[in-house]
């Protein structure tokens, strides 16, 4: 990230164009975005953290809070407190993925947290247009970018379901993608209540 750091400080230089400025800006910022995907797939693993006691509720609500207060359309409904042992790093940057993923290719997000026997599901779903049936498997596959959701002008490399995929894994947890029968998608994790 140095060299990138160097270059927006370069950019302050008054004798560069402002639309070459903004040009170049735009481009640091998705190569931070890139390097912070990467960064965060290699780390999602994470086994070598301590699992913490983390309620999962309060966090689901917390995150859409903070996008509802930006301005989305966030919805969570549930319960108002859950608590699992997990690693609560990976499992945070696992439903922000989810919700951001929703909010941007669905226009909305719905999250529900429940207890399902011996454990914590969470559900993150939209009401966009969904993945192609034969595309949700590759969906979770790292750098795999599905076309006809997303144009090649997006930043991004294909690692946020993968992200999520394999910090649900670590934790001992189930990951499924569904399209809903009414539109749009269902990202449905599954954690147990207790790992130890």
């Amino acid at each position: 990230k140095t060299p990138l750091s160097r270059m927006r400080l370069r950019l302050d230089d008054e004798s560069i164009d402002p639309e070459v400025r903004e040009g170049f800006s735009h481009d640091i910022e998705e190569m931070l975005l890139l390097l912070e995907s990467i960064q965060a797939y290699v780390e999602s693993d994470g086994r070598s953290i301590q699992q913490e006691k983390i309620d999962v509720a309060v966090m689901a609500e917390t995150l859409i809070d903070t996008v509802a207060d930006q301005g989305a359309d966030a919805i969570y409904t549930g319960a108002s407190h859950l608590e699992i042992y997990a690693r609560p790093i990976s499992i945070r940057r696992s439903l922000s993925n989810l919700i951001s993923n929703a909010l941007h290719y669905g226009g909305n997000v719905r999250v529900i947290v429940r207890r399902d026997n011996s454990h914590a599901e969470i559900i993150v779903e939209d009401d966009g247009p969904g993945i192609p049936e034969d595309r949700i498997q590759d969906a979770l596959q790292s750098f795999v970018r599905l076309d006809t959701a997303r144009g090649r002008d997006t930043a991004g490399m294909g690692l946020g379901l993968a992200i999520v995929r394999k910090a649900v894994q670590a934790e001992n947890g189930t990951l499924e993608l569904m399209n809903r029968p009414e539109g749009g998608l269902r990202a449905t994790i599954k954690l147990p209540l207790s790992n130890r």
